[in-house]
């Protein structure tokens, strides 16, 4: 648009230079609007020149007047000019369209063509690749019809939406048939070539061939070559009795051999043939023992035989053909195959109440037989008894073998027996602990049934929560384990009460002795020496303690025994009338206890440990303090000092007091209101 005033201005004025000028190109047609929009303003601009030029020379001569006259006139001519190329430049865009349209349609028709002709070559090279499969049929020439077959495959998948045609139909038609007589033929050569006396290792290509068939031929010949190879198995182990069914595995194990060495070489990894081969296998002797049990009466030896060695052969192979797997923290770890878990053993379903009630009874003698043996020796390792383990290791066992009747209700009969079990092997350790600590043998040996006990509280929840994994939604809340669950606390609660008090009448016999007999408040001061001796039991007993329990054991035991402990101080220093006169002697002889039992007990200085053990020792410094105030007084100041008040303890104190059994009765009422207004907030 530059020199727009001057060229319009010019009197060789040529507007279709001037369009071209404007318009170079197809593209450039699209600032029309803009151009049109330049020249409208010109228009105006002229329009507005044209006023302030007569607006000037209204005044001016007739020479003023011509020469306007003659610039009106210019300006129409170059408002006719515009008009002119407006129009040209709408035909120009006119033509252009049309042009457009036009290039479209042959670019269509290129398209269209192209198309066609990729079509027709496609076809040509069908058709080609049809007769080249067909030769190499003829020729045997495995090794190429492969890349062909995928060929064919492909270029036949193109023209699946095609309208059906003759030729197409026919190329289609020959496609078929060559491929069922090339897997007619490959059958054949792998039936003469791989079941000779020597493997053909040149039939080899043929299995690319069938691959190149598809996934449901590959699976065909798979399970044909499987068939074949277990042909001789069937003849020999058809009618097997179940006593002898270890003999079968031992077969596909030798079989399993047999075949690496004659067809790994031959048949491709990626076909998993042994894998096929044992799942094969597997179906083929569940079947076989199926009719075995369901045409005879096993007996319950020939039929426990029979399932354990099957269960034992399917956890193996879950083993064997099991994979490395991501699990949730991104580690690697293997996990086997569940899918041969149960593949043989559910033909032993319909008779597994005659297996449980043989387990059951073999249960019972495992447990007689491991108390007997080894009821006394003590794993080093985790400190319990070791028939305890190997009990464990029994009932483990047993699981996994009865999961390989694949049926839930087995499992769910199996747990109520393993719980006997367990119950009637701890009333045996229990009724078989010693019952004092004067052996050497006897701390070690108490100390592991007490983790016995505790280890048996850990694992009873793992062995339902296991056993609820397997069995339906409407078994699960019959898998319970509380009541053996209170019954083992119960029980482990009572050894370590028993423990405590051999603990205080064997190894601070001395100390508690001297508590009794009261000789403590009237003897010389240099004689008065039962804390020191309750301080020297403490110090020889508790280290033993700590090396032969467990960690949960222990912090059990020590929580159970310090209260204990304490009781039992309360029970034979305020049994005395007139305590209160060598009151100061026992606080002496408390703060030493306190700290003794600080040091064998406390982890670290202010810890949860130490915390609870000054609690605990505080329950005599409260019966010292109320010693000291008259006998009405006694159960406020005791409510008052005390963050727990104890019905037990204040009566110990009241009778340290030498009252009567009605004052004593009348307090205790009194502590019972008072006890009231400080749980009221009164």
């Amino acid at each position: 648009m530059e020199n727009f005033e001057s060229k319009l201005l010019s009197a060789d004025f040529d507007e279709i230079q001037f369009l071209n000028e404007l318009f170079p190109t197809e593209d450039s047609i699209n600032t029309l609007p803009n151009i049109l929009s330049i020249v409208e303003n010109e228009i105006k601009h002229f329009d507005s020149e044209m006023k302030e030029a007569v607006r000037t020379y209204s005044t001016l001569s007739s020479k003023s007047q011509k020469i306007i006259q003659e610039t009106s006139s210019t300006i129409q001519e170059i408002d006719d000019k515009v008009d002119s190329l407006q129009s040209r430049a709408t035909n120009t865009q006119l033509t252009v369209s049309s042009m457009c349209q036009s290039i479209k349609a042959y670019d269509n028709a290129k398209t269209h063509l192209t198309e066609s002709i990729t079509c027709l070559k496609r076809l040509q090279m069908t058709t080609f690749a049809v007769s080249d499969l067909e030769e190499m049929y003829k020729q045997c020439n495995y090794s190429e019809s492969a890349d062909r077959i995928l060929a064919l495959t492909t270029l036949l998948e193109y023209f699946q939406d095609f309208e059906s045609n003759q030729e197409l139909d026919n190329v289609r038609q020959r496609f078929e048939v060559i491929k069922r007589e090339i897997k007619s033929k490959i059958t054949y050569d792998l039936d003469q070539k791989l079941f000779s006396t020597i493997v053909d290792s040149s039939v080899s290509p043929a299995f690319k061939v069938i691959e190149s068939l598809g996934d449901r031929i590959m699976q065909d010949t798979i399970d044909w070559f499987c068939s074949k190879y277990l042909e001789p198995y069937v003849q020999q182990y058809q009618k097997t009795p179940l006593q002898n069914t270890k003999d079968r595995y031992l077969w596909l194990k030798n079989s399993l051999d047999e075949y690496k060495d004659k067809y790994s070489q031959v048949i491709p990894q990626n076909w998993r043939m042994p894998y096929n081969i044992t799942l094969n296998f597997c179906i083929e002797t569940r079947k076989h023992l199926r009719e075995i049990i369901e045409k005879g009466k096993p007996t319950l030896e020939n039929f426990t035989i029979g399932f354990e060695s099957t269960a034992m052969f399917e956890q193996a192979l879950s083993q064997e053909f099991g994979s490395n797997i991501i699990n949730e923290k991104g580690n690697q770890e293997w996990k086997n195959d569940d899918k041969f878990v149960g593949l043989i053993g559910s033909a032993f379903t319909k008779h597994t109440q005659l297996y449980l009630a043989g387990i059951n009874q073999k249960l019972k003698l495992q447990v007689q037989d491991l108390h007997q043996k080894s009821s006394k020796i003590i794993d080093s390792t985790d400190k319990t008894l070791k028939s305890s383990n190997e009990l464990v290791e029994i009932m483990n066992n047993i699981i996994k073998r009865c999961a390989g009747f694949n049926d839930n209700n087995v499992l769910y009969d199996l747990f109520f027996h393993l719980k006997n079990t367990i119950s009637e092997y701890t009333d045996l350790i229990f009724n078989d602990r010693p019952t004092n600590l004067t052996s050497d043998k006897s701390v070690p040996l108490y100390c592991a049934t007490i983790n016995t006990f505790q280890f048996f509280k850990s694992i009873i929840n793992g062995l339902s929560n296991r056993i609820r994994s397997f069995v339906n939604e409407d078994q699960k809340s019959g898998v319970r384990v509380d009541d053996i669950d209170d019954k083992l606390g119960d029980n482990l609660a009572r050894l370590v009460r028993e423990l405590s008090g051999m603990i205080c009448n064997e190894k601070c016999q001395s100390g508690f002795s001297s508590l009794q007999s009261g000789n403590w408040m009237t003897c010389p001061d240099n004689q008065c020496v039962f804390g020191q001796n309750i301080c020297k039991g403490l110090e020889q007993i508790i280290p033993v303690l700590k090396k032969w329990m467990r960690d949960e054991s222990f912090n059990y035991f020590r929580s159970q025994f310090i209260v204990y402990f304490v009781n039992k101080i309360i029970e034979k220093s305020f049994m005395h009338p007139h305590v209160g006169m060598a009151r100061e002697r026992l606080a002496m002889a408390t703060d030493d206890i306190e700290k003794k039992l600080i040091e064998q007990f406390g982890a670290a200085p202010e810890s949860i440990q130490e915390k609870f053990i000054k609690e605990t020792v505080q329950r005599i410094r409260h019966g010292i303090r109320v010693l000291l105030v008259r006998p009405e007084d006694m159960p406020t100041m005791y409510v008052e000092i005390t963050n727990k008040p104890s019905a037990s303890d204040f009566k110990t104190f009241l009778g340290a007091k030498g009252l009567s059994t009605a004052q004593i009765n009348q307090l205790m009422q009194t502590y019972s209101d008072e006890v009231k207004k400080k749980q009221s907030g009164k």
